[in-house]
């Protein structure tokens, strides 16, 4: 019995020597307390004023992860009492998506607390699937930027060789012009990874967190890259 199909890749590539590169070629069994667990269908409309105003929220946070004076680290974004069809149309819009764990937890912090809540974790490895899933949104998507300093630069801007760095020094001290070379790239990065290094984008997905009502907890979790040149 595995929780997870990250657990069942690692025991058919270490016990059984089968080449595990992709995750949809471990079936998970889609079951919660015997009960098949029900997969968003393959399109749901989604044109409401009030939907495209959260997914620009959600984009909002994605993009605010890019600053400068952050780190690059695992990051959350956590929304709550969403309604279940929100969900459905972002996976909707993900289908390389797969569902990676199914289980009960505690959630134990505010605004809501419970000592057991079903909770779905799905991770996509395809970077495309995250643009497509949040290209409703009014705000542009941006998964990488470049800085000197606290300043956002041009992230074409490239790296002078020696001489062309000298006279570039002269002139700043001149006061003629100022440089525009990036001295850091900070990145959302999604993909394989490599070994245990994962870089997936996880949607996790807290159906029954609120009673009587279908809306849950939504916790997107990804990874930021951030490179000091």
């Amino acid at each position: 019995m595995f929780n997870t199909t990250t657990a069942l890749l690692r025991h058919r590539e270490s016990k059984h020597r089968i080449a595990a590169l992709k995750a949809e070629w471990a079936t998970f069994v889609k079951l919660y307390n015997g009960q098949q667990i029900v997969q968003p269908p393959a399109r749901i409309r989604t044109r409401s004023i009030n939907y495209k105003q959260w997914i620009s929220g959600i984009v909002e946070s994605l993009n605010s992860s890019l600053h400068p004076k952050a780190a690059g680290k695992w990051c959350r974004v956590e929304r709550y009492y969403v309604p279940e069809t929100y969900i459905q149309a972002l996976l909707a819009r993900m289908p390389n998506a797969f569902l990676n764990s199914a289980r009960e937890k505690r959630h134990l912090r505010p605004p809501v607390w419970r000592e057991k809540s079903k909770v779905f974790h799905y991770r996509d490895h395809e970077v495309n699937d995250v643009i497509s899933a949040l290209s409703q949104s009014s705000v542009p998507l941006q998964l990488k930027k470049s800085y000197r300093g606290d300043t956002e630069v041009n992230a074409s801007n490239e790296l002078l060789n020696a001489h062309q760095a000298l006279q570039a020094a002269k002139e700043r001290a001149r006061g003629k012009k100022s440089s525009t070379i990036p001295t850091q790239h900070i990145e959302i990065v999604v993909g394989n990874g490599e070994g245990r290094a994962t870089r997936e984008f996880e949607v996790i997905w807290w159906p029954d967190l609120f009673s009587g009502t279908r809306h849950g907890k939504l916790t997107l979790r990804f990874y930021v890259s951030k490179v000091i040149l």
